[in-house]
């Protein structure tokens, strides 16, 4: 069994690191685009591309951490088996189907919440679109591959491996099933940063976990998770085509 200590460490020493490689890089591109006297408008542009120049550094901890997290959980073939691969083919339909819901409420939040994101900038949606578009434009393309092809199947595998499996496993040791969904997404938002996505991810979070917990196998999430990725990332950057 896990300690509490090592538990708790695990889910949140990668938002930590997240949070300051993010202000690091960020504050880096912050401080170089005022030095250049540019705008308001520019220097908004500048930290958001940089910053997701950059970000391939997620996959980087969703990999180191969720491989330490199969670790302390004795073996891989624990967590192989937790994808329960067999019992998903027995009722293949509505398991696809439960994938869908997954995916469609998802994509729901993360874009309810990504309208809200002109307020607090205090900006109409036209003016933070324009933002956001000219921001993605300068992004190099192998930053975009990277978005649709290797950062969702990192978090979808490597994420659910950490907050899902191995949180919730663990945090049962010490707590109820209740206050250990609400826990390890507390947890999964605070990786994603400290911003309105915050709030979306730990709504993502909670959803999930109490799939996990009904359901105790990964395969449902995963792919929702991977499939959320690429539809969400890939319309942020065919848009702004």
């Amino acid at each position: 069994m896990v300690s509490k200590r090592m538990t708790f460490l695990l889910l949140v020493l990668p938002a930590v690191l997240n949070i300051a490689i993010g202000y690091i890089i960020s504050g880096y591109a912050y401080m170089r685009a005022v030095s250049r006297g540019l705008s308001e408008e520019e220097i908004m542009i500048e930290v958001l591309k940089t910053t997701y120049t950059w970000s391939f550094y997620w996959s980087i901890l969703q990999i180191i951490f969720g491989m330490y997290a199969i670790k302390l959980m004795d073996s891989f073939n624990k967590f192989k088996k937790s994808f329960a691969v067999d019992k998903f083919r027995e009722n293949i339909g509505h398991n696809i189907t439960l994938i869908i819901y997954l995916v469609i409420i998802s994509l729901g939040i993360i874009f309810t919440f990504q309208l809200l994101y002109p307020l607090l900038y205090g900006m109409s949606s036209e003016e933070y679109s324009q933002i956001w578009y000219k921001a993605v434009r300068e992004i190099p393309l192998w930053v975009k591959i990277y978005f649709i092809t290797v950062a969702p199947l990192t978090a979808g595998i490597f994420e659910e491996a950490i907050w899902r499996w191995y949180g919730i496993e663990n945090l049962e040791e010490y707590y109820s099933v209740r206050k250990a969904i609400i826990i390890q997404a507390v947890a999964f938002g605070f990786w994603h940063g400290i911003s309105l996505h915050t709030v979306a991810t730990f709504l993502i979070g909670l959803l999930y976990g109490f799939f996990y917990s009904s359901k105790r196998r990964l395969t449902e999430i995963c792919m929702a998770h991977i499939i959320t990725d690429i539809i969400g990332f890939g319309l942020a950057f065919w848009i702004s085509t």
